[in-house]
């Protein structure tokens, strides 16, 4: 299988690990400065609200050149936006918190956003015919089993203090720049048209597609459901039993779908 493949499939991995650990952190965390399920839940919705942007974002990609530089930065981004996390974690007050939480939350969801545009680019671009199906079909289950264990590792990183937690967490996502710099990638050439045009003839086809309207509304009332289920698991281990997280990513571990 093609070697730069192997790579956007190992910062895959590292990426869907470190956001859904940080998905469950972020619950908890909010859950025990406010005390208010509502706004331990719109932590979660910071972080899920930018893929209502997704279409455009793809546009945007498929007219780069510099991919690589891009998932790069965007990878950095996503690491140096926890720092002002963890320095409002430990001095306070609450209300930084709250506010640095969904800062990050929904810088997280956008800078994955862009690179789950630039790895679906990559990987047309790596695999020939005949290696497609069995690389996605490899691909899907590195991304399956890497949020698995971002479920289960949450209850642990926690138990070791929130600032710790959310270092780990910092160094998990600096470390999925290592093999996007190993990736290479040559400058890709655009496609023709603006993205100004590509975004209306994506707005035009899903409009007069039902099917397609269908599978977005079914996706965000899927997505809906899972968070719903996420912070009242969370409200539950937290505020109910007083359990320590560890129960609560067992609880979510058990439910995720496969």
């Amino acid at each position: 299988m093609n070697r730069n493949f192997k790579l956007v499939t190992i910062e895959m991995g590292v990426s869907r690990f470190g956001t859904s650990a940080f998905d469950l952190m972020v619950m908890w965390i909010l859950l025990h400065y406010t005390g208010s399920a509502f706004l331990a839940g719109l932590g979660d919705g910071m972080l899920s609200l930018p893929l209502l942007l997704s279409f455009i974002v793809g546009a945007i990609v498929d007219k780069l050149r510099r991919r690589k530089l891009i998932a790069e930065a965007a990878a950095g981004v996503r690491s140096i936006a926890l720092i002002p996390m963890i320095m409002a974690v430990m001095r306070g007050p609450e209300i930084l918190v709250v506010a640095s939480s969904y800062v990050v939350a929904f810088l997280l969801g956008m800078t994955s956003d862009i690179l789950n545009s630039i790895r679906t680019t990559w990987s047309k671009e790596f695999l020939g015919e005949d290696e497609y199906k069995s690389g996605s079909g490899s691909y899907n289950a590195v991304g399956s089993l890497a949020e698995a264990i971002g479920f289960a590792v949450p209850g642990l990183l926690l138990g070791i203090g929130y600032s710790l937690a959310i270092l780990s967490l910092l160094m998990v996502f600096l470390s999925s720049i290592i093999p996007l710099a190993l990736i290479k990638a040559k400058p890709s050439i655009s496609s023709e048209g603006g993205v100004s045009s590509s975004i209306r003839e994506g707005l035009v086809f899903i409009k007069g597609n039902a099917f397609m309207l269908q599978f977005i509304v079914i996706s965000l009332a899927a997505n809906l459901v899972f968070g719903m289920s996420g912070i009242l698991f969370t409200d539950l281990v937290e505020e109910e039993f007083k359990l320590p997280p560890i129960y609560m990513s067992m609880l979510l571990l058990t439910s995720s779908p496969p």
